[in-house]
Order: C-alpha cells, then structure tokens, then sequence
C-alpha cells in the first residue's frame, strides 16, 4: 500500500469518527435516561425509610431534609434535561413540533413541585404539632392533587405524540403507550407504586434507547 493510499485510509477513518462524534448529540440523555429510572424506585424506597426515621426519631414531623430529597431533586433535574432533549430529538430529526408548548409546562410543574413539597414540609414544622391523623391527610391531599395533575398531563403528553405515531415509529409509540399507561395509572392513586416500580422506569429506558439509538439512525443518513 502507497504512503498516499495509507494517508487516505488513515484520513477517511479519522473523518468517520468526526462525524460520529458530531451526531452524538444525544448519547448523554440516553445514559441520564437509564440512570433517572434507577434513580426514582431508589428515591421511593429511600423516603419510606426516611419516613419511619422521622416517626421514631422526630415524632412523626420528620427531617427538613434526607437523602431521599437528594435522589428526588437529582430525579427532577435529569428529567428537564431529557425533556429538553426530546424536544430537540422530535425537532431536529422529525420535524415534529406538537410537544414545544407542553414540554415547558411539564419542566415548570416539575420544578414546582419540588418547591411545594419542600414549602409543605416547611409549614408543617413551623406549625407543629399536629396529630398523625391530621398529618396523614395533609400529604394524602396534597399527593392526589400533585399525582391526578401529573396524570392528566402525561395522558395529553402521550395523546399527542400517539396522533403523529406514523411519522416518529416505534420506539416513540412505545414510549408513549408507557407515559399514557402511567398517566392512567397515577390517575387511580392506587396504582403509584406500579408507577414508581414498574411503569416509570420502563419508560425512562425506552427514551434512553431512543437517544442512544439516534446518533446510529443520523450516521446511516450521513
């Protein structure tokens, strides 16, 4: 092989590689995707531990803050970065623009109920003490009224990409029929732990899979 042969090689494999590091644009909210639907179960799990930590050490009122807090906020902020990210991914590659005014609003409800819990906990110290059974129904009220908005917001979420399912395929149908199952499900109240264990973090790996799998799909049209 000639040394210009050899240089072209060379210089034709290193241009495959450029290219493939332009397209992957999306590798690190596939990966974040995984990581959030380990994330949240570990969440749940954490703050039922927390709980009882606060009903043995602080009579019911619990911490200002725990480790749960920690994941949760963790959970919130990888969740806006892949929606984010979503919304670029249906942009760019789909021209598909039907979620650019509810993906702002699920990042704002995200964020404000991350606010409102920890003002609830706020409250409920500043005013303590209060009976187990008044503290019961004041996070009862306010976890349906958090999980049934949340539910009605998933279920347009998912009703909205469903109408263009033959323009964004498979993986996003999936991923829909995922958010409308939970959506339905948060809904019931009663099924939140099929939500937080099951429903949730599949659909966190099904995006995950989506972002990783468009770097591959745009370098075959390259």
């Amino acid at each position: 092989m000639s040394d210009s042969t050899a240089n072209y090689g060379e210089g034709a494999t290193w241009s495959q590689g450029a290219i493939a590091m332009e397209t992957n644009r999306y590798a690190l909210a596939g990966w974040l995707s995984i990581v959030a639907a380990a994330i949240f179960p570990a969440a749940m799990v954490m703050s039922w531990i927390q709980g009882v930590i606060g009903i043995k050490a602080f009579h019911y009122r619990g911490p200002m803050f725990g480790p749960a807090d920690i994941l949760f906020i963790g959970f919130t902020a990888i969740s806006i970065y892949v929606l984010i990210k979503l919304k670029n991914l249906l942009n760019d590659r789909y021209q598909f623009h039907g979620l650019d005014l509810l993906i702002p609003i699920v990042i704002g409800f995200n964020i404000l109920f991350q606010v409102a819990s920890f003002a609830l906990r706020g409250l409920i110290i500043s005013v303590w003490p209060l009976t187990p059974a008044e503290l019961t129904v004041v996070y009862v009220t306010f976890m349906v009224i958090f999980f049934v908005s949340a539910g009605i917001i998933d279920i347009i979420f998912a009703v909205l990409i469903l109408k263009a399912k033959e323009l964004l395929g498979s993986k996003l149908t999936l991923y829909a029929y995922l958010v409308l199952a939970g959506g339905i499900a948060e809904l019931t109240i009663i099924l939140l732990p099929v939500v937080a264990f099951l429903i949730l973090p599949a659909t966190f790996i099904v995006l995950g899979t989506i972002f990783l799998g468009a770097d591959k799909d745009e370098l075959e049209f390259v």
